[in-house]
């Protein structure tokens, strides 16, 4: 998983079985890798990241900053990725992100 250029420091990735026939399939990133076991068949894939973002006025409950999603939506809620899971267990499925906007 890169970002940038570089590794994604940590968040979390969803395959979401795009016939519904199955629930989504979780895993967290650390250091741009993710490992998670996934039903074969296409998926929409969902990317999502989050850090105390500088200068935000989003405070918890005693004022203190909370992180915030950073990835732009078109890596989680909107999200554009697909990935398609063949039936054995040779997956490898790399993600390049970018915060520019295309």
């Amino acid at each position: 998983m890169i970002l940038d250029g570089e590794p994604l420091p940590s968040g979390n990735i969803l395959f979401v079985p795009t016939d519904r026939s199955k629930g989504p399939e979780p895993s967290e990133i650390k250091e741009g890798e993710y490992e998670l076991w996934a039903y074969e068949g296409q998926k929409r894939v969902e990317i999502s990241a989050a850090k105390i973002i500088p200068g935000s006025k989003t405070c918890g409950a005693g004022g203190e900053p909370v992180p915030e999603e950073y990835l732009p939506e078109r890596y989680n809620f909107m999200s554009e990725l697909e990935a398609t899971v063949a039936a054995n267990d040779n997956n490898r499925i790399d993600f390049t992100l970018s915060l520019k906007k295309n």
